[in-house]
């Protein structure tokens, strides 16, 4: 079925396709202005915002955020994507950063959790990052959103910055629900 052309793909049947229409309808990217939750375990609430200095840009609407809480433009299956800069002070086992989400838009479940610690005698910067597809199939109840756990009294905090992607999650809609 179909022909070569510069478009098509071949499928797994030794036949050639054209790829479907329309590509990704929504994509963005939101980050941490300043420095959050030292010591504190609590959710990422406060000092987002979406991306843009130069260049920056999303696809389609975009989310919606209101004190850490993300909302959907529309139903579909999400990747949601988190890359946390942290400080860990010396000694400090572990801190972790967990992805919840809910479908009640009110339950909010871990679904992804990234985690660091440090063993030395000095404080150290560390990047963790995490994943989760989401099926979206009501933008009124699934929601998500991050929070800090395991952060012990030393001073363990999420680096923010108003000028970098230093904290930040990115959604990709990948398709219909």
């Amino acid at each position: 079925t179909g022909t070569k052309n510069a478009t098509s793909f071949l499928r797994g049947d030794n036949t050639f396709a054209e790829p479907s229409a329309g590509g990704i309808t929504e994509a963005d990217q939101w980050r941490i202005t300043t420095n959050v939750n030292s010591n504190s375990n609590a959710d990422l609430s406060s000092n987002w915002e979406r991306a843009d200095v130069s260049g920056a840009t999303y696809i389609g609407t975009g989310l919606s955020q209101s004190s850490g809480i993300f909302t959907f433009p529309s139903t579909g299956k999400y990747f949601i994507t988190f890359t946390m800069n942290l400080n860990v002070p010396a000694s400090e086992a572990n801190a972790e950063i967990l992805l919840k989400t809910t479908t009640d838009n009110s339950t909010y479940t871990t679904v992804a959790m990234a985690a660091c610690g440090n063993n030395g005698s000095d404080e150290v910067k560390q990047q963790i990052n995490g994943h989760f597809i989401f099926d979206v199939t009501n933008t009124s109840n699934d929601k998500f959103k991050l929070a800090t756990d395991s952060f012990g009294s030393g001073g363990t905090l999420v680096r923010g910055s108003t000028n970098d992607n230093r904290s930040s999650v990115v959604v990709i809609r990948l398709g219909d629900t």
